[in-house]
């Protein structure tokens, strides 16, 4: 129904912070001196993409906050899901900021292919859920299995199949099986 998705997207939009970004809770739940973070704000910016509620001036303002906030923090301690959403929006691999978050991400894989996991204490060699996010996050912008971190990722992935299968946290177990299989869709090993 075009009337909830606009209501919504309006809402959605009441949301944004004064540093042109959002927070992930409502406005009203924050303190005056709490900033955005990218990775919402990245997915504020692929809904209104996606339902084309947005005047492309109010576009760029979000893209604008998205590269100042690369440049000052790397789009957070996730940056993969700030990517993850810029993939959904339809930025590839030949976007500037998106090449930068792909170089980041490749220097932070570790030499067996994974990258540290969501809880660095206890995955110093590497999360398989995270590695899966990231996967996800690569293949959603344009890299394949041409792509040497992609062919890496994998063999990890699937030495630690068990692990994910078997994972004992539901919502983990859900996100790092969504994302292993929407990698898999996106570079045509399942269809």
């Amino acid at each position: 129904d075009s009337k909830l998705v606009q209501d919504t997207t309006s809402w959605i939009k009441q949301q944004r912070l004064e540093d042109g970004g959002w927070h992930w809770k409502p406005k009203k739940l924050l303190s005056e001196d709490v900033r955005s973070e990218a990775w919402i704000s990245a997915g504020v910016f692929a809904t209104l993409r996606i339902t084309d509620e947005a005047e492309e001036n109010y576009m760029e303002s979000i893209l604008e906050f998205l590269k100042r906030d690369w440049e000052t923090r790397k789009w957070g301690d996730t940056p993969e899901v700030t990517l993850l959403c810029l993939g959904v929006a339809g930025f590839n691999k030949n976007n500037q900021m998106v090449r930068k978050a792909i170089e980041l991400l490749k220097t932070n894989q570790l030499p067996n292919g994974a990258w540290l996991g969501y809880s660095a204490k206890t995955t110093t060699k590497g999360g398989v859920f995270r590695t899966c996010v990231i996967l996800n996050a690569l293949t959603s912008v344009g890299l394949g299995l041409y792509d040497a971190s992609i062919v890496r990722s994998l063999k990890f992935t699937r030495s630690k199949l068990d692990k994910l299968v078997n994972a004992k946290w539901g919502g983990v177990l859900i996100q790092g099986l969504y994302s292993l299989t929407s990698a898999l869709l996106q570079i045509g090993l399942i269809n």
